[in-house]
């Protein structure tokens, strides 16, 4: 979609909501990305401890 053709359009309340569902769609993607990578750096965190764990454990 060119640039120019949508500031030629009044915004209207249907231009406004699309515009918003499509910012959703990206910040959504954004947080669903953030999500995946905090989780998968809590599961490295949380396996290195423990296994960590595990060796003192067996250490005793």
């Amino acid at each position: 979609m060119p640039q120019t053709q949508r500031s030629h359009v009044p915004l209207r309340w249907g231009s406004t909501t699309t515009l918003l569902k499509h910012l959703d769609q990206d910040v959504m993607r954004v947080v669903c990305g953030a999500a995946l990578e905090i989780t998968k750096l809590y599961y490295l965190v949380f396996a290195s401890l423990y296994h960590l764990f595990g060796l003192l454990r067996y250490v005793d």
